[in-house]
């Protein structure tokens, strides 16, 4: 996956170095694992933006059901807003992403005087 990643990434570059280059998409908590030793085997340096589908089948079929809930009768019940508070407070991203972003957004940093 790592070669396929990097060879699609040059390709892409070549054609519009402006394009954003999506990573391959991971999904669920075997996702981050896997999605780990993508990273780890040099996948780092093959995208622009982590496409990642954090909620993945654990979270899947609730968020559906909320959107059908919510599509067809135009409001949500009271007690599916306690699925909403539930869903929409977790983090879902995995410790690693954490982490590039800090390392990333510590090189931006403006040092202080």
């Amino acid at each position: 996956m790592v070669t396929m990643a990097q060879h699609a990434y040059a390709i892409i570059k070549s054609i519009d170095p402006s394009a954003t280059v999506l990573s391959p998409a991971a999904s669920g908590e075997p996702g981050s694992t896997w999605f780990d030793s993508f990273l780890t085997a040099g996948g780092l340096n093959t995208f622009d933006v982590v496409a990642f589908h954090g909620y993945g089948g654990a979270q899947a079929a609730p968020i559906a059901s909320i959107l059908v809930e919510k599509y067809l009768n135009d409001t949500l019940r009271n007690e599916r807003l306690v699925d909403v508070n539930r869903i929409s407070g977790q983090n879902l991203m995995p410790k690693y992403i954490v982490r590039l972003q800090f390392r990333a957004d510590s090189t931006r940093a403006i040092p202080c005087p």
